[in-house]
């Protein structure tokens, strides 16, 4: 059988690890993007204050999940 006609294999993540791994990069993201300096003091409040909302989501699928 030709290589190319096999099947690829599939991954399967559930939908609450996606959402962590969304989340999770998000936080990151923001925690990054505001230490660049490149947003307002009031720019940069908004986009941490979302990710502190992010976070503590985080949190609490984390907390479910055990």
């Amino acid at each position: 059988m030709h290589p190319s006609t096999l099947a690829k294999p599939t991954v399967c993540i559930s939908a609450e690890a996606m959402a962590e791994l969304h989340l999770t990069a998000f936080v990151h993201g923001a925690l990054q993007m505001t230490a660049s300096g490149g947003y307002s003091g009031e720019a940069a409040m908004a986009l941490l204050d979302q990710a502190w909302s992010a976070q503590k989501l985080l949190w609490k699928l984390r907390e479910q999940s055990y």
